[in-house]
């Protein structure tokens, strides 16, 4: 399955009033980004992004791929306290909450609302295996409310290779547990000592495969 037969055209939102994903929450700067980032974008084909080309987009970045599709680049178009949203040149919205994916638009199966017990997600504290039930609800089909048993451990520092660098970060397992759907993944999180995701592999719904995201330059604070 490729990216290009997953994604759904969006130029216009529209969710939930109650939904991260508004228009009114639309940077001033969107416009200007997007053109910044759809000459990247030809024929939902493939394309080598540089470090060079990531330094010329005045805006966060960072590269990001569905399943076996191809690698594009997402900008930053708006941030509110610890919750990003980055769209893609196709019209994709991911928003993400401590490096977390907690909703998504533009795709054909999206994750419009995920619930759980922890406000903010301090990677770099679970140091022994710490269990939690989360919910998830999806649009197509509608799924309001699947219950997740979930559980997030600290698994070691790796040495990681981004695109522009090489650090060391800290590796944090989540698995994510549903016997009735049979789903059982693990997302993976890439964590540096200010409790910054740079990387992670993530599953949002059984009917999608993962996600991957790389951070190619950091939001600011």
């Amino acid at each position: 399955m490729n990216m290009k037969s997953i994604l759904t055209p969006l130029l216009f939102l529209s969710l939930t009033a109650c939904s991260i994903l508004d228009n009114k929450n639309i940077a001033p700067g969107y416009v200007e980004a997007y053109k910044s980032i759809k000459s990247l974008f030809i024929n939902g084909e493939n394309y080598q992004i540089t470090p060079s080309i990531v330094n010329n987009i005045p805006y966060a970045s960072s590269l990001f791929k569905i399943g076996r599709g191809p690698t594009g680049l997402i900008i930053l178009e708006s941030k509110r306290y610890n919750i990003n949203t980055w769209v893609s040149a196709d019209g994709v919205y991911i928003v993400v909450k401590d490096g977390k994916i907690i909703q998504t638009s533009g795709l054909k199966n999206n994750l419009i609302d995920y619930v759980s017990p922890l406000k903010d997600i301090n990677y770099l504290s679970f140091k022994e295996k710490f269990l939690f039930t989360s919910y998830y609800s999806y649009d197509s089909p509608v799924l309001n409310n699947l219950q997740v048993k979930s559980s997030i451990k600290i698994i070691g520092e790796e040495e990681v290779q981004l695109l522009n660098k090489t650090i060391i970060l800290t590796l944090v397992e989540e698995t994510v547990d549903n016997t009735y759907l049979g789903w059982s993944v693990i997302n993976k999180y890439w964590v540096d000592n200010q409790n910054f995701v740079w990387k992670t592999i993530q599953h949002i719904s059984p009917k999608l495969p993962p996600f991957f995201i790389e951070v190619t330059k950091k939001p600011a604070k």
